[in-house]
């Protein structure tokens, strides 16, 4: 499967036979953090949600103001975590009780949450206390969630067993050909992209190694 081309997987959010139902009828509107702001650092979300827009999605860029007053169907979040790896903490802890407000704000606007998972801990694991209050107010807020392999899907479900409860679906990660040649291993090639990313000096995790 094309994971760039995902049209089946998405409409399931929006299907009445769905766990996670979007009453619309208007186009699919997702603020998603980050979309296209990162694409020099990582083409992954630029690709995704350039696919999507293909499929009629509106997709924008996640601001707190946007998620605050604009309309939208689904916050689709990829790394919540990023934030707690800034080294001032005056910076990371302000920004973390921040995205726990917006997180209550989005249920309260009936907005759904949904988070693709990259990484389960921060990098950096400066502020322990800070990031368990962040995890645990995403996990009871969360809708459902997207795992980018049936390994990356366990892991998660170990890390934090709520998620069982939880609608989720594996959408395997698209190649780079276009943005990065030699980056283009096929989609759900596990074994692929862990030698791809070890020859790159950044080892994937194995199904026993925490993320």
């Amino acid at each position: 499967m094309n994971a760039w081309a995902t049209r089946e997987r998405w409409k399931a959010w929006a299907a009445p036979q769905s766990t996670i139902t979007v009453a619309t009828r208007h186009p699919l509107r997702v603020i998603a953090w980050p979309a296209f702001s990162n694409r020099q650092q990582n083409p992954y979300n630029a690709l995704l949600y350039e696919r999507l827009a293909d499929l009629g999605v509106r997709v924008d860029d996640f601001y707190p103001q946007r998620l605050l007053f604009g309309r939208y169907d689904i916050w689709h979040l990829h790394w919540p975590e990023a934030i707690l790896n800034l080294p001032r903490p005056w910076q990371a802890l302000p920004l973390a009780l921040i995205v726990r407000f917006l997180l209550r704000v989005a249920r309260a606007r009936g907005i759904k949450i949904v988070w693709t998972v990259h990484n389960l801990r921060s990098h950096e694991g400066r502020y322990p206390d800070a990031e368990d209050k962040l995890w645990r107010a995403l996990m009871r807020r969360l809708d459902g969630f997207i795992a980018l392999s049936d390994v990356g899907r366990e892991l998660a479900l170990r890390r934090f067993p709520t998620l069982r409860h939880r609608p989720s679906f594996v959408i395997p990660h698209g190649p780079y050909s276009r943005e990065r040649p030699g980056h283009d291993f096929p989609c759900g090639g596990e074994d692929a992209a862990r030698a791809a990313s070890e020859r790159a000096g950044h080892p994937l995790a194995r199904a026993d190694t925490p993320v």
